[in-house]
């Protein structure tokens, strides 16, 4: 924890002379010289060697999340069917003679699902702790080291507020986009449970196992699109500023 007191300080990205730190955080309030006499300035995030490196790192990563996020809501539709066929068997073995049949040839589809599940997983955790060392190297205040905040994916019962807590501290208190990042996590946790829909499946009519499906569907879209947004504002926020972007 900073122990810095509240007060006005040089701005740290050069919009404004001074700007307010509250004692935990920059804020949006500015000031020129005029009738405020200088503390003595907190060292401000530069964009030197050790930040660029981390932006370069960060950025590297981001186009290999961003594309695994377009295709994540096809993998979970695709759990999803797995889930229901693979019950189905079982349903339809109790149902005969007590033998489970042998997999479809449809099986691929659940292991490729899986695998995109888990390369999905990987990267977040790698773009999450390129990203948390980025926004420390620039001054944020960031709650947690980068690899405690990309091991908050992996653990669980953690991993129900870590990484919104580690997405959250990338972006400074008065740039925070509150209300997307708690929609986003929302839907996150509710689109976790999706593949869950397929369970369903086997006992309902088609028209209802559908509809099912449709809707389970809907928070993985959701929490797909959010977190795309959020991962680019993310990275062109600590682009600009580093001093390379606008």
């Amino acid at each position: 924890m900073s122990t810095t007191p509240p007060g006005w300080y040089h701005d740290p990205w050069r919009q404004a002379p001074m700007r307010w730190w509250d004692g935990t955080d920059w804020t949006e309030h500015l000031a020129d010289w005029h009738g405020h006499v200088p503390a003595a300035p907190r060292p401000a995030p530069t964009g030197g060697p050790s930040v660029m490196a981390r932006l370069d790192a960060e950025e590297r990563v981001t186009p290999w999340l961003r594309r695994l996020l377009y295709v994540s809501p096809l993998a979970a539709a695709a759990s999803a069917g797995f889930a229901a066929g693979s019950i189905q068997r079982v349903v339809d073995a109790f149902r005969d003679n007590g033998t489970v049949p042998s997999s479809s040839g449809w099986s691929w589809v659940g292991q490729v699902a899986s695998a995109l599940t888990i390369a999905l997983l990987v990267l977040r955790m790698v773009w999450l702790h390129r990203a948390t060392a980025t926004a420390r190297d620039l001054g944020l205040a960031v709650r947690r080291s980068p690899t405690a905040a990309a091991v908050g994916w992996l653990v669980p019962v953690i991993n129900l507020w870590w990484p919104l807590q580690g997405v959250t501290d990338l972006f400074p208190r008065h740039r925070r986009p509150d209300r997307r990042l708690a929609w986003w996590w929302a839907c996150s946790v509710v689109a976790s449970f999706a593949p869950l829909a397929g369970a369903a499946v086997p006992y309902v009519p088609v028209a209802a196992a559908v509809a099912i499906l449709a809707v389970a569907a809907v928070p993985t879209v959701a929490a797909a699109v959010l977190e795309l947004g959020l991962v680019h504002d993310a990275v062109a926020l600590h682009s600009a500023l580093a001093g390379t972007g606008g």
